[in-house]
């Protein structure tokens, strides 16, 4: 696994510049990949895990 300090400045800003991607987004999809392999290079979902007032499936399963 190489980390980002590991990886050298001048690959990693090419990098950026090529993909148009800021380097710590290049670091993030290095951690990823070293991680995950090619599997951890897809886009993530961007929505929340949970629902902060979200109603508990607890309480909305209740037969009143």
């Amino acid at each position: 696994m190489v980390s980002h300090s590991e990886f050298p400045f001048e690959i990693s800003t090419a990098l950026a510049e090529v993909f148009g991607i800021s380097r710590p987004t290049v670091y993030t999809y290095i951690k990823r990949y070293d991680s995950y392999d090619d599997p951890g290079l897809a886009e993530l979902s961007k929505a929340p895990k949970r629902v902060a007032n979200e109603t508990d499936s607890r309480i909305e399963k209740r037969d009143y």
